[in-house]
């Protein structure tokens, strides 16, 4: 199960796609930049050859040295990176591009066994793939060098509409889910818009700052995925209504309803009793659910529950999914919070970490903010800054640049006026990524954040 987000903040239309191209590929030319004599194996996935012609100018204009390594049936490896010999001042990059022009499943089973040569010391290498298919047969035939990639970029360009209906399998897709593979799932679901989603889906390619190749081609879209960009676009009710889960989700979370418009939405969603409960419908007449709901109220309203309710809902919650688990945590530790019992907070809030990044790495991300924030009040800065730490190298597996932002503000945060070069370096960079990337009311807070600390 995909646990629901609690919260789940989408950018405003309209957004520049080729500022998100930018973010990308600026966070990975950065990531080669500081390797000194580390090696460095990355995956990018590009819809196409101006995605590809992207990436090139990007990475030259940074300082990257690119060398062509095309992949070959006879030679999965290419001499000149064979040969290459890296010092702590390298900056080639090998691209090992032409999988899709190959026979790549025997070239990934060869190279799956060759895999210690692309990481090197002092040696770049990044694997290039241009569709759905070849990405499937890395994981599907090459999974231990797969397992190898440390830094994965998506570069996409409207191109990647012409592209026919070819999604990943499902136990591929579920295993990505399970390893937080947020970056391939969006891919995955970019170069598929012919094709059904699902409202995390959707949400992820919104924060990815790519969901903007999908307007100008809006009639090509599938229903439900056209329904959704109307909702991010214009943040009303869809023309159509809403008939599925994904776009009911969407409609009561960043739509102002009427009483009828939610009515439909609770017909809709009447059998997904998890959703109902994240975006704050009626559970109270659900076994457990309801009980989860009323902790959560009591919270909300500042008023204790008991322990011994909480016990139970965990102990009910154990024959449950993981996610199911991960919200009773999180619920638990609002409760705890309300109760005065800051200990128990943290404990709950620590366990939900634990279990998280196998349902929802975003929603991991915000429960270590809120660990960090909690340690923070306690007094306890070692522990609050570890989780800080935590919290900052989860952002480039989640590939959206609202969550360097968030991290960025986060950090301001914590130094506050222990430091205030530090902490205005943080509110300046949250500033920019959120005026850059369409999400104002950040960009008001971190702003005036940074004119308090001026």
């Amino acid at each position: 199960m995909q646990t629901p987000l609690v919260s789940s903040t989408w950018s405003s239309a309209p957004t520049d796609s080729e500022e998100s191209k930018r973010f990308h590929l600026g966070d990975l030319a950065r990531w080669l930049r500081r390797a000194g004599a580390e090696p460095r194996l990355a995956l990018a996935l590009c819809s196409g050859p101006r995605a590809r012609a992207s990436l090139y100018a990007h990475l030259t204009k940074a300082g990257v040295e690119i060398v062509a390594a095309p992949a070959t049936t006879e030679r999965p490896i290419h001499p000149d990176l064979m040969a290459h010999q890296g010092s702590h001042f390298n900056s080639t990059l090998h691209v090992m591009g032409g999988f899709d022009q190959i026979d790549a499943v025997d070239v990934f089973r060869l190279l799956d066994g060759q895999r210690k040569q692309l990481t090197r010391t002092a040696t770049w290498v990044l694997l290039m793939l241009e569709s759905t298919a070849t990405l499937e047969a890395l994981y599907r035939h090459a999974p231990n060098l797969a397992a190898d990639i440390m830094r994965r970029c998506v570069v996409i360009d409207a191109e990647v509409v012409d592209t026919a209906p070819n999604r990943v399998t499902a136990d591929i897709a579920d295993g990505w889910r399970r390893e937080g593979r947020l970056a391939e799932l969006v891919f995955d679901d970019l170069m598929n818009p012919q094709s059904a989603t699902d409202y995390m889906t959707f949400s992820r390619v919104v924060r990815s700052g790519y969901v903007a190749q999908l307007a100008p081609v809006a009639a090509a879209l599938h229903p439900e995925r056209r329904d959704l960009l109307h909702i991010w676009k214009t943040r009303t009710w869809p023309p159509a209504g809403v008939s599925t889960p994904a776009v009911a989700e969407a409609a009561i979370r960043h739509v102002k309803l009427t009483n009828a418009q939610k009515a439909d939405i609770e017909t809709v969603l009447v059998n997904d009793p998890a959703v109902r409960f994240a975006v704050g419908l009626d559970v109270s007449s659900v076994p457990f659910w309801g009980g989860l709901a009323a902790v959560r109220r009591a919270a909300e309203l500042g008023e204790s529950s008991s322990p011994d309710t909480w016990d139970r809902l965990r102990l009910d919650a154990r024959s449950m999914t993981l996610g199911i688990r991960v919200l009773v945590e999180d619920t638990v530790s609002r409760a705890a919070a309300a109760s005065g019992d800051f200990e128990g907070c943290v404990e709950a809030l620590e366990r939900a970490v634990q279990w998280a990044n196998a349902v929802c790495p975003e929603h991991r991300f915000e429960l270590l903010e809120k660990v960090s924030q909690l340690r923070a009040f306690m007094e306890r800065p070692g522990p609050a800054n570890a989780a800080l730490t935590e919290m900052e190298a989860e952002v480039p597996d989640l590939s959206a640049p609202y969550y360097e932002g968030e991290a960025a503000f986060a950090l301001a945060r914590f130094f506050g006026r222990k430091d205030p070069t530090v902490t205005q370096r943080f509110l300046r960079r949250a500033l920019e990524i959120f005026e850059g990337h369409g999400y104002p009311e950040r960009a008001k807070a971190a702003r005036a954040l940074l004119e308090s600390e001026a």
